[in-house]
């Protein structure tokens, strides 16, 4: 009883205060190279070729190629691969990596590499994807997942009613902004693979580590750091530098790091869903609101993720 009421220290509270916190970035094991990512440059689009440039001594790509088990994000719909095998589906979506010891040097392979797109007609609105019949990028419908639900006896309400008012709000992307950027850090140990990073959901890592390689529970590691900041934008969408740091540091038998710079963090990671929402309100005689029609929409982009747990 003596502590209701009372504050309760934080067990990380003197390492922040004190600056002695370790982030990924903060990292710095033996041997480590870094990573960065080749983004598509176009909304949609099929991948006709990829030009590489000659790689200097200890610098590595790693593609699709490189996935020993299944090329999808294990969350909700098996929609979205890890890795583009052929076809994008928005700007910023990941094609390959590069890894090696210098930032500078990979940064400069990246430029040089060359893609060759087939320029396919995006969907680029709610309203655009609700008036397409074919050439869904996933499943066989506009949308995602839908859901209806009512109350009591709308249509002997809406019988009823005297006045009618409709409204249509909209609200826009809305960015995290969470102070520490995606960062992971994968360490192969010749057996096992063990990720490090910043997140909310390790377990969901951990599900696209297993799926991804193909591996047991046994093989597969995540560790959470200190986060710093996520605020929904760290839950489903760290599986994906989580897996690819996996399979650089696979691939060269080395730690490799992959954290994004702020650009990049904004240009690719997930975001609050923009909406539209239409509102049909029905009155009495007295104006009181007896029934209400609500239809919402929610843009959830290229892929599902987490969509129709927000929905």
């Amino acid at each position: 009883m003596e502590t209701i009421s009372k504050s309760i220290k934080r067990f990380d509270f003197d390492d922040k205060v004190e600056g002695k916190a370790k982030y990924c970035a903060d990292l710095h094991p033996e041997g480590m190279l870094y990573a960065r990512t080749l983004r598509s440059e176009v909304p949609r689009a099929k991948i006709r070729a990829i030009r590489l440039p000659e790689l200097p001594e200890g610098y590595t790509i790693v593609d699709h190629h490189d996935i020993p088990g299944k090329n999808i994000v294990p969350i909700v719909y098996d929609d979205q691969p890890f890795l583009v095998v052929d076809e994008v589906n928005y700007i910023g979506q990941p094609i390959l990596l590069v890894v090696g010891a210098d930032k500078k040097i990979i940064l400069d392979i990246i430029e040089k590499i060359e893609v060759d797109y087939e320029l396919l007609q995006p969907i680029l609105s709610i309203e655009d994807a609700m008036k397409q019949s074919g050439s869904f990028i996933f499943g066989d419908k506009p949308y995602f997942v839908g859901y209806e639900y009512a109350k009591d006896n709308p249509d002997a309400a809406i019988a009823q009613a005297v006045r009618v008012i409709e409204d249509e709000l909209r609200t826009g992307y809305q960015e995290h902004v969470y102070i520490e950027p995606q960062a992971m850090l994968g360490i192969y140990d010749g057996e096992r693979v063990s990720v490090y990073g910043s997140m909310q959901c390790p377990y969901y890592i951990h599900s696209g580590l297993k799926q991804a390689l193909g591996w047991g529970d046994d093989r597969v590691r995540v560790v959470q750091l200190p986060t710093g900041g996520g605020f929904g934008g760290k839950e489903e969408y760290p599986s994906i530098p989580g897996v690819h740091a996996a399979l650089a540091a696979i691939k060269t038998g080395r730690p490799v790091q992959l954290v994004f710079d702020r650009p990049e963090d904004i240009r690719a990671s997930t975001k609050r869903h923009p909406s539209i929402i239409r509102l049909k309100s029905h009155l009495d005689a007295e104006g009181r609101i007896i029934a209400r029609e609500v239809d919402v929409k929610l843009d959830a982009g290229a892929y599902a993720g987490l969509s129709s747990v927000v929905l």
